[in-house]
């Protein structure tokens, strides 16, 4: 089961690693894999979170153990980190997971496959189709996303709706 902190920021992982390494040599473990103290960290692969997850270009990604449906569930930033952990404490929450299905829609003249990140069952029976945002890198995009969600989730009595940021621990 991971950490409940909060999540270890780039920043302060290589101030860890540069103390490390600068207090001790490099040293590999008993069954062969290289150490915190290794020099190794610096290679162009992603560096290890205590989520089990990778820092890479700003981003945390990773997987999440749910301890209310006990499934493992990736997740592509930190937003949806905290969702996921929302969700997991939140008792009126039945089941949540990443749905899979794509949402088909056009942009311009390229046809294009919308994932959306989470689906939600209450127990009362509501199930919701949510996009978690940090940001929005593209509005006309994201609008026709969002239309096209909006659409699909009326089609099977669902709801659709964007989580943002501010929202992720509130919104239920």
């Amino acid at each position: 089961m991971p950490p409940r902190g909060k999540p270890i920021s780039h920043s302060r992982l290589v101030s860890i690693a540069r103390q490390l390494l600068s207090t001790s040599a490099s040293k590999r473990s008993s069954t062969g894999t290289l150490t915190a103290t290794s020099p190794a960290w610096r290679s162009s692969e992603p560096r290890a979170s205590e989520y089990g997850s990778s820092i890479k270009r700003g981003f945390h990604r990773g997987i999440y153990t749910s301890e209310k449906t006990g499934r493992r569930e990736y997740f592509d930033s930190s937003y949806e980190l905290r969702r996921f952990r929302a969700l997991d404490a939140h008792p009126l929450v039945q089941d949540w997971g990443r749905p899979k299905l794509k949402i088909r829609y056009k942009l311009g003249k390229h046809k294009h496959n919308y994932h959306p990140d989470i689906l939600v069952q209450y127990h009362d029976g509501r199930i919701f189709l949510e996009e978690v945002k940090g940001w929005i890198p593209n509005k006309r995009q994201f609008i026709k996303k969002k239309h096209m969600a909006v659409w699909y989730c009326e089609a099977k009595g669902w709801t659709y709706r964007v989580v943002f940021r501010d929202d992720l621990e509130t919104l239920f």
